[in-house]
């Protein structure tokens, strides 16, 4: 099973050691604006092994 998720936006990690049950990450984006984000989640089983996926997401903030 999987022990380990991590969650990164644009290269960045923005949450480590997610919770497996939950699998919830939060962060902030602009507040006006448009973001493009590639966002990459690993997640890794006990014996080391890691496996990854990417999404591209589009965050448009601030629009009337």
């Amino acid at each position: 099973g999987v022990t380990k998720i991590e969650v990164a936006a644009n290269g960045v990690v923005m949450c480590s050691n997610v919770d497996t049950s939950s699998m919830t990450c939060s962060w902030s984006v602009p507040k006006k604006g448009s973001t493009d984000l590639t966002v990459t989640v690993t997640a890794w089983d006990a014996a080391g092994n890691a496996g990854s996926q990417q999404i591209q997401v589009t965050v448009v903030t601030g629009q009337p």
